[in-house]
């Protein structure tokens, strides 16, 4: 997902991403972005694979934009199917559709968001952290290949505090960063908001949790819902408050939201998962050697 623009988002997705901005529907996919009057709306249908086919009116042979004879929005579940249906119809039902659609749509290049890759600050951390881990994997290696006693009370005193701690960082990391995610990836449904404020886990971390405001479809507003996905603070500016923000919420509890997700938070979960998948598997295996000399 990405942030919006102040436009209405209906469905994104790393090949498209649809907006109704006013009374025009927007595609942005592979750095274009097409725009489109209700006029040019022929027909909205659901396809497998919770997907909406966008049918336009016309030739598209003879106003070729790239669209062809139609645009498959891809959804995120079968309740985001209905909404984005419903909320197109609506559009194409508010004027006549024309004869010759195609002719109306407009293209121009749409600008890139910044790379996944952010600053110094940001890769130095990742730089520590990798070192940190290749030291305490040489150290296990070290010790179990020594062929002493000593060593081997060297190993038993790292897996009891290795193997709590890995438990510890694995059950954190699924019951509040996976499972999470995908209770909204199944259910989700994703509206306009404004971020409200931030907060920090603590006064060394880098990664500011920020506070949504949003409306959900049945017309409910929730203030100061924190966001499950984090962001990385560039520079020691906190996020302000104030910013439009795609907001997804799960519609059988609103509390549980989320802005976009982004590439810092991903990468913390999947090294907190990584780091303790290995841990575990590591401990195990070295216990299991050591036992059978």
């Amino acid at each position: 997902m990405t942030d919006s623009t102040g436009a209405e988002l209906l469905s994104a997705h790393r090949k498209a991403v649809a907006r109704i901005d006013g009374d025009h529907l927007l595609v942005e996919r592979s750095g274009t972005r097409w725009t489109i009057p209700p006029e040019a709306l022929k027909d909205i249908t659901e396809r497998k694979h919770r997907k909406v086919r966008v049918e336009l009116t016309g030739d598209p042979a003879r106003a070729p934009q790239g669209l062809g004879l139609a645009v498959v929005l891809p959804t995120y579940n079968a309740h985001h199917v209905d909404h984005v249906v419903q909320r197109l119809r609506a559009l194409a039902a508010t004027v006549p559709a024309a004869p010759d659609g195609h002719a109306l749509i407009t293209v121009e290049p749409c600008p890139r968001g910044p790379g996944r890759f952010l600053g110094p600050d940001f890769r130095r951390q990742q730089w520590i952290f990798g070192s940190v881990a290749a030291w305490i994997v040489a150290l296990l290696v070290w010790i179990a290949l020594a062929d002493d006693p000593g060593a081997v009370a060297a190993l038993a005193s790292l897996l009891s505090w290795l193997v709590p701690t890995a438990l510890a960082v694995l059950h954190r990391a699924v019951y509040t960063r996976v499972r999470p995610a995908l209770i909204l990836r199944s259910r989700g449904v994703t509206v306009p908001g404004v971020t409200t404020g931030s907060r920090r886990m603590n006064d060394e971390s880098r990664q500011e949790y920020p506070f949504l405001r949003f409306t959900t479809l049945d017309g409910l507003e929730f203030d100061r819902v924190r966001s499950l996905v984090s962001v990385f603070e560039r520079a020691q500016i906190r996020q302000p408050a104030g910013i439009p923000v795609d907001v997804t919420y799960d519609p059988r509890n609103p509390l549980l939201a989320s802005r976009p997700a982004t590439f810092s938070h991903t990468l913390v979960t999947v090294l907190m998962l990584a780091t303790a998948g290995a841990s575990l598997w590591y401990g195990g295996l070295i216990t299991v050697t050591v036992l059978s000399r």
